[in-house]
């Protein structure tokens, strides 16, 4: 397992938000606000498990940067964005008080954090996906494609890319989280997507969005990743969920206010990255 120093700067964002998810067109910085489509994205349209819902319905708000609903009532976000109310489609879903969970495992406190809601959205269970995500051959082929969803855009904004590496051990700078993750480059020649348009990279802001892959065998997407850090190449860093998969499971299956003393689990975060920069080919 590699492991990398990351000297990052964290994608959640304080008390100001930050115009962040950029799309790069002719040299030009732009956003991708408008909900993705199969034209946009591959299948994007179906695999959800309900019909009119994608990737796009899930990704929301919390404490200025993102969180993933992941259904019966937990979100999903970085640690280092932590617990807060989420904003989703226009609503308010209270957070319950002290219902955060931590994940950790083998090389310490990870950067994710699940957290309840008291009232749930009307939107099926995502999948978490178990299997690793694929790393490019050095020819820059070969690797799973993500779309990247967050907040860093000052709504919710989207964009595509193929892992370069994966099960990095990230350790960010003035963090104590130690995170496996798997990495995207961006500005590289295409790879992964035919014509890769939108290409992106995480920037502040896009800390706790939500990072699918579609697999072609089951005719699903799966949630893959969590968006955690950047460097200054804007390698874009997602925590590899299905590392963590086994834990996080479990949790979201226990639906009841109050239940998450049932898994004790020690979160480690790493700081959100910038949000992802989408270039057209």
């Amino acid at each position: 397992m590699k492991t990398a120093v990351l000297f990052v700067c964290m994608l959640g964002l304080a008390a100001s938000r930050v115009w962040s998810v950029e799309i790069v067109e002719n040299g030009t910085a732009s956003f991708n606000t408008t909900a993705p489509t199969s034209s946009d994205i591959p299948n994007w349209d179906a695999g959800w498990g309900s019909s009119g819902v994608t990737g796009w319905n899930y990704v929301g708000y919390v404490q200025n940067a993102g969180g993933v609903y992941l259904g019966n009532g937990w979100v999903i976000t970085a640690g280092h964005v932590g617990e807060g109310n989420f904003y989703l489609g226009g609503f308010t879903y209270d957070a319950v008080p002290n219902s955060a969970v931590e994940i950790s495992d083998t090389n310490g406190q990870a950067d994710l954090t699940l957290f309840q809601i008291a009232t749930s959205p009307d939107l099926p269970a995502l999948t978490i996906a178990t299997g690793t995500p694929r790393a490019a051959f050095p020819d820059g082929t070969g690797g799973s494609e993500v779309a990247m969803l967050g907040m860093g855009g000052g709504s919710e904004s989207w964009g595509l890319n193929t892992v370069t590496e994966n099960d990095l051990q990230v350790q960010v700078t003035g963090y104590s989280f130690t995170t496996i993750d798997f990495q995207t480059a961006y500005g590289d020649p295409p790879t992964g997507f035919t014509n890769l348009d939108n290409e992106a990279t995480l920037i502040a802001g896009d800390s706790g969005g939500g990072d699918f892959i579609y697999d072609s065998q089951t005719g699903k997407w799966q949630l893959a990743g969590i968006n955690e850090a950047v460097d200054q190449d804007s390698n874009s860093y997602m925590v590899e969920l299905s590392h963590y998969a086994t834990q996080i499971n479990p949790i979201v299956a226990v639906p009841e206010p109050g239940a998450a003393w049932l898994v004790g689990l020690g979160v480690v975060l790493i700081p959100a990255l910038r949000r992802r920069a989408s270039r057209s080919a």
